[in-house]
């Protein structure tokens, strides 16, 4: 995602103004470029020319391609990058899920655990597939998780308690004779 300009739509308006109003007044458009610069305190002469040059297009006395085309193009270069990810998921879900209709909670969550670095997290993998009749949600997943690993630390707690139960007594030395 490209940074926004430190620069307000407003001002690069009155700038691109400024260079139309003064240019007569100057020998060529560098030095009028070169003085509204100077004057505004923009950063160098080649950034207002760039200004300038996408009013020309946006005005349509340039060739090129307008803000709005280029807005419009990012958006579905975006849209399509989401749905190339959605048949992505949906294509790696047909072979895990098999033909089952709506799989368990547990295998979602192992779904989404084998896939979630390929595509980009949780939530874009839980948005694809609800949308998909196969609805879980990302709170769903994370409690999901967070009752797994509160399980695995409770059977963790009881296998140590049993194995020092069976341990016999006075072995606590690995076995050996003293």
């Amino acid at each position: 995602m490209a940074r926004p300009s430190r620069y307000p739509l407003e001002f690069r308006r009155r700038a691109v103004r400024m260079v139309a109003e003064v240019r007569d007044d100057y020998p060529n458009e560098t030095a009028a470029l070169q003085a509204v610069t100077d004057k505004l305190g923009i950063g160098s002469r080649e950034t207002l020319r760039n200004w300038l040059k996408q009013h020309e297009i946006d005005a349509g006395t340039r060739p090129g391609t307008t803000t709005e085309e280029s807005a419009q193009l990012k958006a579905l270069k975006r849209e399509n990058a989401e749905l190339k990810r959605a048949n992505e998921i949906l294509k790696a879900a047909a072979s895990f899920f098999a033909a089952r209709a709506r799989p368990a909670t547990h295998t979602l969550v192992a779904f989404i655990d084998e896939h979630r670095d390929r595509f980009g997290g949780v939530e874009p993998i839980c948005r694809t597939l609800t949308g998909h009749d196969c609805k879980i949600a990302p709170s769903t997943y994370y409690a999901h998780k967070k009752q797994l690993a509160r399980a695995l630390l409770i059977y963790a707690d009881l296998l140590g308690t049993a194995l020092r139960l069976l341990r016999p007594f006075g072995e606590g030395d690995g076995g050996r004779a003293a």
